[in-house]
């Protein structure tokens, strides 16, 4: 048989064609077929982060999970856009990521979290 695909083959669909057998007692009929390469999962998670409650935000960064091949983020397109929830009072904030988009990856979105942390304060009485 023979495959339009290979290892590295980008998702679509491949024919798969059948051919070469013979026997003296049957007459062969061959069914070709279709192989479907379907795309690779691929996490794209924004890391989280802690301030202390008056700093500036820390710049944001993203991890990733499931690239196949020895591929890395250069294979996906669009723009890598990372924002938090508004909000500068202590507690937590979700920060997100998005714009990425992929032929040969299901990309899924996975949120952080901006731990804003309550700030020192020193009281000095007066002598």
């Amino acid at each position: 048989f023979t495959c339009g695909a290979e290892t590295n083959s980008p998702k679509g669909s491949y024919p798969i064609e059948l051919s070469g057998l013979t026997a003296a007692n049957y007459s062969i009929t061959f069914s070709n077929g279709t192989l479907t390469v379907l795309p690779y999962a691929l996490t794209v998670t924004a890391e989280d982060k802690t301030k202390t409650y008056g700093q500036a935000d820390p710049g944001f960064t993203v991890s990733y999970s499931g690239f196949v091949n020895g591929e890395t983020e250069s294979v996906l397109e669009g723009v890598l856009a990372v924002s938090r929830a508004a909000g500068q009072d202590v507690g937590g904030y979700a920060i997100k990521a998005s714009g990425l988009t992929s032929t040969n990856y299901a990309i899924t979105f996975a949120d952080g979290t901006l731990t804003i942390e309550k700030a020192s304060a020193t009281v000095l009485a007066d002598a």
